[in-house]
């Protein structure tokens, strides 16, 4: 899956409001006909399960980008810019090892 600018800026927005809020871990009971059994999330955990979910909301691809670059082919008006290429490369590279 292929996360665009805006998406990226939107999930590292959420990961900032979430950080800035104060740490509380959540707990959540189930009922066991034998005994009680009690599950203690960690703030940390909470907070991967959100961006999880909100990952799985975001489109996994643009088709009408797919469609556009596929019929530029098609014509042959499509170039590759080499140093857009590599910068795009580096800044996922980047972003990678800061997450």
């Amino acid at each position: 899956m292929k996360i665009d600018r805006v998406e990226l800026q939107r999930l590292l927005e959420a990961y900032r409001t979430e950080q800035a809020q104060p740490e509380r871990a959540e707990r959540v009971k189930e009922r066991d006909p034998e005994k009680d059994v009690t599950l203690t999330l960690s703030p940390e955990a909470l907070r991967l399960n959100r961006l999880r979910e909100e990952l799985r909301q975001l489109p996994g691809v643009r088709e009408e980008k797919v469609q556009e670059l596929k019929e530029k082919i098609e014509r042959g008006e499509y170039r590759a810019e080499p140093r857009k290429i590599a910068e795009g490369m580096l800044r996922e590279y980047r972003l990678d090892r800061r997450v």
